[in-house]
Order: structure tokens, then sequence, then C-alpha cells
């Protein structure tokens, strides 16, 4: 099977690709197999970058990432914003009332303008 050459992979270009050579790892696959704690130690790595890169390289390659795999967990489903009790349900009426207020008042400009 060939090889992917590392600058295929997004992020990486001639110079990086060198670095990476120069470290021992000559291609893509050789990358994702490589461990984090490698690429981060680099120059010019940052454990941010190396894991940019190596999501790159396996996205490149069609491979799941570590993330993707089931560990047997289910995982929760985030749910929209979840109001508090406390000082909510005050609020809430002080809203209503302020709503009814601003109706009533419209309404009796409407009047008085009726009037006219």
């Amino acid at each position: 099977m060939a090889k992917t050459p590392l600058t295929a992979i997004s992020g990486i270009g001639a110079t990086t690709a060198a670095r990476l050579e120069a470290a021992g790892v000559g291609s893509a696959e050789a990358l994702i197999a490589a461990p984090q704690s490698l690429l981060a130690g680099l120059p010019g790595f940052t454990p941010a970058r190396a894991e940019r890169v190596l999501a790159a390289a396996r996205a490149l390659l069609s491979i799941p990432s570590r993330d993707d795999e089931p560990s047997g967990e289910k995982k929760r489903k985030k749910k929209g914003k979840r109001k508090t009790k406390g000082k909510g349900a005050k609020a809430d009426a002080k809203k209503k009332s302020k709503k009814k207020d601003k109706s009533k008042r419209k309404k009796s400009k409407d009047k008085k303008k009726a009037k006219k």
C-alpha cells in the first residue's frame, strides 16, 4: 500500500514535513501511529496543534478518531438552556405584569385618540 505524504495533511507544509521526517515520522500513516507527546515535543508544535494535525491526518485517511470509538457508555445529549429555580418565578411574574401594564396604557391611549 502506498504511503501518504505528510504534505497531503492539512496544516503540514514542507518545513513541518522535514521536521517530522527528521523525528522519524515519514508518512501520514506513521504520524497517526506516533504518540501525541512526540509531536508536541517538536519545534513549532503545541499539544493543541499536535491534536489538530492528528485529526487532519485521521480525516485524510478516513480513520475514526479515538473519541469516536464506542466506550460502552452512552453519551448524554446536550439540552437547551435550563431555567433555574429561585428568582425565575418572580422575574417571570414581573415581566408578565409589565406586559399587561403596557397593553393597558396602549389601549387607553388608543381610546383617547379615538375620542378626539
